[in-house]
């Protein structure tokens, strides 16, 4: 089954992404299994893709830079909040409960 053989409003539901309902119409309508259908549609939907989007880029990914910078930045505001607020504790424990 290809492309030709899907009727124009089940492509139509293919090319918005509703693959659920693509589905069980069709299997419905050709009285056909849900797998059929769904191989059918995803023949067609194969055949849609454009190639540069079939290419396999992984292996061209380079490493994003480390967070390390980031996260010791947030250590030292965690530190400065904590220092902080002994600071304020041992002055109210002086003032109060002394």
């Amino acid at each position: 089954m290809t492309q030709l053989n899907l009727p124009k409003h089940i492509r139509q539901l293919v090319d918005k992404k509703n693959y659920v309902i693509a589905i069980k119409t069709y299997a419905q309508e050709q009285n056909i299994s849900i797998d059929a259908a769904k191989q059918a549609i995803d023949a067609y939907e194969a055949s849609q893709t454009p190639a540069w989007i079939k290419d396999d880029t992984a292996d061209k990914l380079q490493p994003a830079k480390s967070n390390r910078p980031n996260q010791s930045n947030w250590l030292k505001r965690v530190v400065l909040v904590v220092l902080v607020m002994m600071i304020f504790g041992g002055l109210m424990y002086q003032k109060f409960g002394g």
